[in-house]
């Protein structure tokens, strides 16, 4: 559970849950939404993420974000990764996916960050097919 408050105004979000961000940050999204660890572990998706992917959100949740990219590609994926969530800011990533019925997509991933205390906990992924 991603515990603590924040207050603006008359908005106020207190104790929020993984899921119920995931839902309220991406029920109308079109962009596949993900939100993983420093380790590169999927903690949610959103439905886009399914649909793009072509897994089940109980194929992914638990696992290594890896699990969408082409075998050939896994250790270098996860470098990257690594690389990005240590980064100083945001970025745009370009990559091949590997769906569950085995093609290969080009996508376009923007992230950011969930922060707290000023340390980083979460990856927020933003992914699209181009």
């Amino acid at each position: 559970m991603l515990s603590g408050s924040l207050s603006r105004g008359e908005i106020s979000v207190q104790d929020l849950t993984l899921g119920e961000l995931v839902e309220t940050t991406s029920r109308s999204m079109k962009d596949a939404i993900a939100f993983s660890d420093e380790y590169g572990m999927v903690l949610a998706v959103n439905a886009a993420y399914g649909k793009l992917h072509g897994f089940t959100e109980q194929e992914v949740v638990g696992r290594s974000f890896t699990v969408t990219v082409p075998q050939d590609e896994r250790a270098a994926a996860q470098a990257a990764y690594r690389e990005a969530f240590q980064s100083a800011a945001p970025a745009l990533h370009r990559s091949t996916i590997q769906r569950s019925d085995g093609a290969d997509r080009r996508v376009e991933s923007r992230i950011t960050f969930v922060e707290r205390r000023g340390g980083r906990m979460l990856m927020l992924s933003a992914i699209r097919d181009i």
